[in-house]
């Protein structure tokens, strides 16, 4: 071996035959140097790892397998191994996780984040809708639920919409009723290219447009913020059709139930209004 590597370069790259197993290796000709010169006398013995040189030197104690007590043999290179997690020995990988999994009950001590865990104050209610009483963190709350807040004011035919929707009911029922009595005239409902907000019904050729109010543009269902940024955006929607010559007219819904009696009434405000815009007849 020394002779081979005489006129060899520390950066190549050898072939060389494990001592116990025989299994082939490559290692560089600089370790292989260097563990010439630890050995001495034992240079041209070379292993393929650390297990077949201590199986060669008998270098291996039997402890009992922590989780089932039978007897298991380790080499010294496993047990001072930096990667050993525990100094724990078993007999298979089934008898570590079955040991491990119950010291994790037995030991589980729940991480806490901050030792000063602030309690939030609770508040008891009574719902003034169901007359039921529930516990809040909210001290202004007035309702168990979102559904008895929006039975008690009235918004389920407005505020609960069908699943991919965000129209309401009466939106819709005008939708339909306008395209059937005007087939012919272009009705752009939910427009938003025109002013880039949203008008919910809109005539480019009468420059007219409706906008559906509901309770939310007038109360504060949804806090104070929230009806802020409602009424920004409707005074923006009245700048911007003055700038483009549209006359929006603003109907209020109220926070009534959507029936067909007060969808023909809404209905009928629009009619009057296109009607004498454009002097015509419904079948336009």
């Amino acid at each position: 071996m020394i002779k081979e590597i005489s006129k060899l370069k520390n950066a190549d790259i050898l072939s060389v035959a494990c001592s116990f197993c025989n299994k082939e290796f490559k290692r560089k000709v600089r370790d292989i140097r260097a563990s010439i010169r630890r050995r001495g006398s034992d240079a041209n013995k070379m292993y393929c790892s650390a297990i077949c040189s201590n199986k060669v030197k008998n270098r291996s104690i039997t402890t009992e397998c922590k989780q089932c007590g039978e007897s298991v043999s380790l080499w010294l290179c496993q047990i001072n191994s930096k990667y050993r997690k525990s100094q724990n020995a078993f007999c298979s990988t089934k008898c570590a996780a079955t040991y491990n999994n119950k010291q994790r009950y037995v030991n589980y001590i729940p991480k806490v984040k901050d030792k000063k865990i602030k309690h939030k104050t609770c508040y008891q209610r009574i719902c003034i809708h169901c007359n039921i009483e529930y516990t809040t963190q909210n001290k202004i709350s007035s309702y168990c639920s979102g559904r008895c807040r929006n039975l008690n004011l009235k918004l389920h035919s407005f505020a609960h919409k069908s699943s991919g929707k965000s129209r309401s009911k009466i939106e819709e029922y005008l939708e339909q009723k306008l395209t059937t009595d005007y087939p012919n005239l272009e009705i752009k409902f939910n427009d938003k290219d025109t002013i880039y907000y949203e008008l919910d019904i809109h005539i480019p050729k009468y420059n007219l447009a409706f906008e559906l109010n509901g309770v939310f543009h007038y109360l504060p269902i949804y806090g104070e913020e929230t009806l802020k940024k409602t009424q920004y955006k409707d005074q923006q929607k009245l700048l911007r059709c003055k700038e483009k010559n549209i006359d929006l007219h603003v109907i209020n819904l109220g926070n009534t139930c959507f029936s067909k009696e007060r969808g023909d009434i809404i209905y009928n405000t629009i009619i009057d209004i296109i009607k004498s815009r454009s002097g015509q007849s419904r079948t336009v």
